[in-house]
């Protein structure tokens, strides 16, 4: 296709770039409300009401506007409900057939008999609109806040007094139309067409984006609404917001009514939240502990049957196995003293007489209840077995995990580089947790020696740890480190206190380290180590050494940036003063706490501020540890007990404050501390200050002063704090004028403001800052003065933002050129003194000339020129120098794009292209796109984007100095695809050149590029043809990556980023014609070079986004007899496994519904086509079908055996 100049100045759109975007933004819209009405939040427009019902498609209940029917209550009148009628439409356009139909389903419902005009509502929420779109929804808005009655409102519409812009005009003019082709031709009675205006509106949103990574303002507000929860596993908002979806999308279908007094239980497991404990809710309250409940065991004792009892007593040590593993079967054939190939026989006779006790889980044998088998069987295990036993545990658990050999960002691939432990995880937790079981249970086993279990744990772990020095087996051990040390928790205690002492390479820093880093490819060893000081920290034999192990450990991960608090967050949550979570006394965990203050500084100070009243609010269920043996003795925490451990920690922290940035840090916490210690604070404080430095004193005043002015915009009730720190703060208040301006400019406007009114605190401030700029410029010296308070003010561009404020005679005389130079701080000074100069003189720079301009040096005017607007008066200054090098030096250092005077300018970006800067040419094009009105964009002329957009291909320029490139690089394409024929041009080069950006998750489709795909068919043979190039040719060569990714992106099988179909047009028309002559000429040349079931597999992966049939069919009936063919065989292939692939990475239904829909989905399309003729297409459809049953069998069979 040869490129040519673009035609100008009309509309094109691609319909094929939103192709399968509609139903995932109709069924997030529906999730929205299916949120809110979970949740208790609003919906737009329903004013203070409450989502009681909601229906999934209510088409059967007769409803046209039918994609979602919402029923809430009027929390005003809660017997009075009303009903807001949904229609989503991905995107619309007021022109077109779909608006003409939903504004004529709006009509029918509107007139409805069920519909109630005074409370009942219609709304179309759209992801798109155009121009009079977007006026349409701003003057139904305007009309439903504005009219209370037909008649002034038709008296302003007919006088034309509405007073509303050109598209709102226009866009109502094009709603009365259609209203009246809805009612039959028939022009409406204008009392009635005023109700339908103030019933019907329309809602744009950003459902279509991706929720937390693209979208807007209100998937915004819904990750605000879920991440005020902590949800079940850990889950992220994400997560939940996915596997929402997920589930609207799958009972779309089906109509489904849901009530939020009587949810389904599948929708209540998606919303289903961790056990979080609140303080207010536990605190005084009577009754047993709620974190501490330890499940009881059945009082059911079965009778067990089998004959073989003695190998059913063995197998309980080991717990579990699985029998598809080889190693899993004989090691466990070795303790039960059987053939391995008979193993299997005597566990399957066990399970078919005693299935109660023994089960198998998919291919995993497991004893359900270890503890109460043994004890019937105990008189089958001896000495010999216990040793045996132990000689298995030390065998599996100390198996290095053969993964740790890969790097750490490949470890998660550790199956396909063969990297797999021998044993499988099941039998490894199945050996920790048998010998956790015996060894708290020492009498369990009535035919061993006396002390045999106990001697056996404690020598186990102490052989299994006595490599402690080895980071690896930290790592390997993570899964059962907690039963590890259950077993024998002296051993464990005392081989991780010696670890943790090793001073180089020590191994648990090593762990923290690798633990550090992207959760998804980094697995955090240190999770099970911390679980097990936990599990110990019930037990008040163990709790001290527990506590000051993780205290050890938070030590050395306070200075990683993943995971550092985890471990102090643990000894947080077991000493929580309101909810604790072991059994040690008080005096012992004083005791523990003042040790790590005195020990581990930084841990104990931050451990003590987490501690503070009011500081930790909430905390998560902990259960009691499995075996130990401890008894719940722990009363509820009153609200006296409470204060007085409050009291203690806040006199603690008060009392062990020393350096400058802890008393810092007690300033900053004051509001947390209890009333009774404020005596001791002020105290303290105050002894601190009197042999402190001047600095230092300076700093503490700085701080003591932001404090109250967080303390004065907060509440009443910190008066009396507030008061405190006011005394102290007077008194060391800095007589220099220069401190207190370093403090006015060392801080951002939240610290300095103390009125919650925040333009009466601006305007003050700003006053106080300008009467200090003004104390300093008229003393004696100056710029002296000037000089020290831009030099050390921490922010030194509001000094020049002031000071380019006031009306001051000759102050540029003053400042320039004396501060234009590389010094950063008087560089960000002065640059802002002269921005806000330019608009204090209301864009006239002669003031510049009174400066004797000509006579600076070119740095000192290119500094200027580089704070002015990018804009004209800047562009005029640099002419009038007629330079060519400061010209040259000025274009090529540039980059104040956001800083213009909102007029586009041609020139500009022509003198960045041809400074070689294209990347910035494309900023500034993209910020004038994105940040001006139409008649502004359109000067953009669109050759010069295409030449910015190729020329940036090859650019040398510094990427990392452009913020949002993707994001700038997408608008510039949109922008040309929206004012340019793209199938005339060679734009296609440009997307190709940036693919990457383009994507679900990018800046969306690479129109340009599709198009060309799917009408040159040579094109796409040639592109086949590089593709699978034959290796052993003459002319292969090895292809870069770039052009491999880009190759796999538009050809793989397993990529559906881009809506490909040939035949297709600009138009999102669909050619037969043009369609039938693609293939034809395709499969030629690639039958000719041997490239044809390449190139048909390709196709069919593409021909899943075939048009429906103009027969209504769910298949263009063209392409099916394409792909029904004998020899397309390769071609439906391809199809089915883009069907698959097209569903992309989705949250799992353990129902397995998602499945069973995509199973009767495609069956059903095999009949329908069948039916029609197309024979060897219903017979591939089938084999897809059965792919989804196949996946729903196992998902259920799965769920099943779910622990």
């Amino acid at each position: 296709m040869s490129s040519g100049s673009p035609i100008i100045n009309k509309k094109y759109t691609n319909p094929i770039s939103a192709a399968g975007d509609g139903y995932v933004f109709e069924h997030s819209v529906q999730a929205f409300f299916v949120i809110q009405m979970i949740t208790g939040g609003l919906v737009p427009r329903m004013d203070n009401c409450e989502v009681t019902r909601i229906i999934l498609q209510a088409e059967r209940y007769g409803k046209k506007t039918d994609d979602c029917e919402v029923t809430l209550k009027d929390l005003n009148n809660p017997r009075r409900e009303k009903t807001l009628l949904v229609q989503v439409k991905r995107k619309v356009r007021l022109s077109n057939g779909e608006f003409t139909k939903t504004i004529k389903d709006a009509w029918n419902d509107f007139n409805s008999q069920s519909f109630n005009r005074n409370s009942d509502r219609i709304m179309l929420v759209t992801g798109g609109l155009d121009s009079n779109g977007i006026g349409l929804k701003n003057i139904l808005t305007h009309i439903q806040s504005s009219y209370q009655s037909a008649d002034q409102f038709w008296e302003n519409y007919d006088n034309k007094t509405l007073g509303r812009g050109k598209p709102e005009r226009e866009g109502l003019k094009r709603l009365r139309e259609q209203l009246i082709l809805a009612n039959n031709g028939v022009t409406l009675d204008r009392e009635v067409e005023f109700e339908f205006l103030k019933s019907f509106f329309i809602i744009k949103s950003d459902m279509h984006e991706n929720l937390f990574e693209d979208g807007d303002i209100n998937v915004a507000l819904i990750h605000s609404i879920l991440a005020q929860k902590k949800w079940k596993d850990n889950v992220s908002p994400k997560v939940v917001w996915e596997r929402l979806c997920h589930y609207v999308a799958t009972r779309n279908k089906d109509q489904i009514e849901l009530l939020k007094d009587d949810l389904p239980k599948k929708l209540l497991e998606i919303f289903e939240e961790e056990k979080v404990i609140r303080q207010n809710d536990v605190v005084g309250l009577p009754g047993e502990n709620q974190l501490v409940k330890k499940t009881e065991p059945s009082k059911n004792k079965i009778t067990i049957k089998t004959a073989h009892k003695k190998e059913l007593a063995l197998l309980c040590l080991i717990g579990e196995f699985d029998s598809a593993n080889s190693n899993d079967k004989k090691i466990v054939s070795e303790l039960l003293r059987c053939d391995e190939d008979s193993l299997l026989d005597v566990v399957q006779e066990i399970n078919s007489t005693d299935e109660q006790v023994l089960e198998l889980r998919d291919t995993t044998w497991k004893v359900l209840d270890i503890k109460s088998t043994i004890e019937q069987l105990s008189k089958y295990i001896y000495d010999n077995h216990i040793d045996d036993f132990a000689d298995i545990y030390l065998r599996i658990l100390s198996e290095i995990n053969p993964a740790l050999d890969l790097p750490i960002d490949e470890r998660y691939m550790a199956n396909i580089y063969k990297k797999s432990r021998a044993y499988s995880a099941v039998i490894r937790t199945g050996v920790a947790n048998g010998m956790a079981m015996l060894a708290n249970n020492q009498d369990i086993l009535s035919k061993c020696s006396a002390s045999k279990i106990t001697n056996t744990a404690n020598n186990t772990v102490f052989r299994l740890l006595s490599d402690n020095e080895n980071p690896k087996l930290w790592m390997s051990i993570t899964d059962n480190t907690s039963l590890i040390a259950q077993a024998s928790p002296v051993q464990f205690l005392s081989k991780l206190e010696n670890t943790l002492e090793m001073k180089n390479n020590n191994p648990i820093a090593i762990v923290i380290k690798e633990s550090s880093g992207d959760s998804f490819f980094q697995s955090d060893y240190m999770t099970g180590l911390r679980w097990a000081l936990a599990d110990l920290s019930w037990d008040k034999k163990y709790f001290s050494r527990a506590s000051l192990a993780l205290a050890k450990i938070a030590t050395l991960e306070i200075y990683q940036t993943e995971n550092k608090k985890r471990s102090l967050d643990t000894i947080l949550h077991t000493i929580l003063p309101w909810q604790p979570k072991t059994l040690a006394s008080l005096d012992v965990r004083h005791s523990v706490v003042e040790k790590i203050v005195d020990e581990h500084r930084a841990v104990g100070r931050e451990l003590l501020k987490s501690l503070l009243p009011n500081m930790t609010l909430t905390t998560m269920e902990r259960e009691l540890p499995e075996w130990l043996d401890i008894t719940n003795t722990l009363q509820p925490v009153t609200q006296q007990e409470l204060w007085k451990e409050s009291s203690y920690y806040s006199n603690l922290y008060i009392d062990t404050a020393e350096s400058l940035q802890e008393i810092v840090d007690v300033i900053n916490n004051v509001d947390h501390l209890t009333d009774d210690t404020l005596p001791s604070f002020t105290s303290q404080l105050n002894k601190y200050l009197l042999n402190m430095a001047d600095k230092d004193r300076q700093v503490v005043w700085e701080v003591l002063l932001k404090k109250i002015n967080n303390l004065d915009r907060r509440s009443k009730d910190e008066g009396k704090r507030a008061e405190i720190l006011k005394k102290i703060a007077d008194d060391i208040e800095p007589e220099d004028d220069l401190y207190k301006s370093i403090y006015l400019f060392s801080n951002y406007d939240h610290d300095l403001i103390g009125y919650n009114d925040w333009e009466k605190g601006k305007k003050e401030l700003e006053e106080k800052q300008r009467e200090s700029l003004l104390k300093i410029l008229n003393s004696d010296n100056a710029i002296r003065q000037l000089d020290k308070l831009i030099n050390r003010a921490k922010i030194p561009y509001t000094i020049g933002s002031s000071l380019g404020s006031i009306d001051y005679p000759s102050i540029e005389n003053m400042l320039l050129p004396k501060f234009l130079n590389e010094n950063k701080a008087e560089k960000e000074f002065i640059s802002n003194f002269i921005y806000t100069r330019y608009f204090y003189y209301k864009g006239d720079i002669n003031w510049v000339n009174k400066l004797d301009f000509a006579s600076w040096n070119n740095e000192q005017k290119i500094l200027l020129l580089l704070a002015l607007p990018f804009g004209q008066s800047a562009w005029d200054l640099l002419a009038a120098q007629q330079d060519k090098d400061l010209t040259k030096r000025y274009w090529d250092r540039v980059d104040n794009f956001r800083r213009t005077d909102d007029k586009y300018s041609e020139a500009a970006v022509k003198s960045l292209l041809k400074a070689k800067r294209p990347l910035a040419a494309i900023e500034y094009i993209a910020l004038i796109i994105h940040g001006t009105v139409d008649s502004i964009k359109e000067q953009i002329d669109p050759e010069l984007c295409l030449q910015a957009l190729m020329t940036s291909l090859n650019t040398t320029e510094n990427i990392s100095s452009t913020n949002n490139l993707q994001y700038e690089i997408g608008r510039v394409f949109k922008y040309l695809y929206d004012n340019i024929d793209y199938t005339k041009t060679n734009l296609w080069g440009a997307e190709w050149a940036h693919l990457k950006l383009f994507g679900k998750h990018g800046i969306g489709q690479p129109r340009a590029l599709i198009y060309r795909i799917a009408n040159d068919a040579d094109f796409f043979c040639d592109l086949i043809k590089i593709y699978k190039s034959d290796p052993h040719g003459t002319k292969h060569q090895e292809l870069d990556e770039a052009i491999r990714y880009r190759l796999f992106k538009v050809l793989s099988l397993l990529f559906n980023d881009f809506t490909i179909m040939p035949g297709i047009d600009q138009y999102g028309t669909f050619r037969e014609d043009n369609f039938t002559a693609w293939i034809h000429k395709v499969e030629e040349r690639c039958k000719a070079s041997g490239h044809l079931d390449v190139a048909q597999s390709v196709i069919g992966r593409y021909l899943i986004n075939s048009p429906e049939d103009k027969s209504g069919l769910w298949i263009n009936k063209t392409v099916a007899k394409t792909l029904d063919r004998n020899d397309s065989v390769s071609m439906r292939s391809g199809y089915n496994m883009g069907i698959r692939n097209a569903r992309g990475m989705h949250a799992v239904d353990e129902t397995g519904e998602a499945e069973a829909f995509l199973r009767d989905k495609w069956q059903n399309r095999a009949d329908e086509i069948e039916s029609l003729g197309f024979i060897n297409l219903a017979a591939s459809l089938r084999e897809l079908a059965e792919t989804y049953e196949r996946e729903r069998s196992r998902i259920i069979k799965q769920e099943r055996f779910r622990d």
